[in-house]
């Protein structure tokens, strides 16, 4: 969320103490939209948004456009998903094919 929500932010090493980032997204609306539905979509819910978002309530009716800040739930990307078995991971002597041009006797 942090790369994403901060595009200046080239260098994490370069975060300066008191330095201000933006750790929430702008969602703007779309057809349709709820809290519920939005807050689904994000993977958060209704409490948080209205918690961000303190112009809304929870009888608040979406309009098209309409931008609100959302937190999205971040627990789920906290690990690494496992990754498929690849074969650069077999040993190198089963990859390695000797070039025919090493048993030339002219190379002798």
């Amino acid at each position: 969320v942090i790369w994403s929500t901060n595009p200046l932010l080239l260098d994490p090493t370069g975060i300066q103490e008191g330095q201000a980032l933006t750790t929430a997204l702008r969602y703007a609306t779309k057809d349709g939209d709820s809290l519920a539905s939005v807050a689904m979509r994000f993977g958060t819910s209704v409490q948080i948004l209205l918690s961000v978002n303190p112009t809304l309530s929870a009888d608040s009716v979406l309009s098209t456009g309409d931008v609100m800040c959302v937190v999205p739930d971040v627990s789920r990307y906290d690990m690494c998903p496992e990754q498929p078995k690849s074969s650069t991971w077999e040993p190198l002597d089963e990859q390695y094919i000797t070039p025919d041009y090493l048993d030339n006797p002219y190379n002798r």
